[in-house]
């Protein structure tokens, strides 16, 4: 995951973790800006952009064609993580895919409501 060679199992699960610490934290479970961020990867990989920053509630990320860096912006102790473009890429996508299946769970669970609780069947 992280580009360093020197790098170890454990800086690729740091990284992999703060990743997924900025899209609860900054993406959150707002399905808009989690699509504008898989635009902006795809941007920056196919070179339409050369690079891309989000400034968001507790990190800042910097995407590169080849890699995507997160700094903690709360914690001034903390290292920057680096994450393969390839790698974050997937994450994005996978919380996306996840935001629409809670999204589907949501108006599933919306539509039983208007059951009677008494019955299986619609109430009028």
């Amino acid at each position: 995951m992280n580009l360093d060679p020197a790098a170890t199992p454990d800086d690729g699960q740091a990284a992999q973790k703060r990743a997924i610490a900025f899209l609860t934290m900054d993406i959150q479970r707002a399905r808009a800006a989690a699509i504008e961020l898989a635009e902006k990867l795809a941007a920056v990989r196919s070179g339409e952009l050369a690079s891309w920053e989000r400034l968001g509630n507790a990190y800042c990320l910097n995407l590169h064609p080849d890699r995507a860096t997160i700094e903690d912006t709360i914690d001034d102790q903390s290292a920057t993580c680096t994450l393969s473009i390839d790698d974050f890429a997937q994450l994005v996508q996978d919380w996306i895919t996840n935001l629409d299946l809670d999204s589907n769970l949501d108006a599933n669970l919306d539509s039983d409501s208007d059951l009677d609780p008494d019955s299986d069947s619609p109430s009028d």
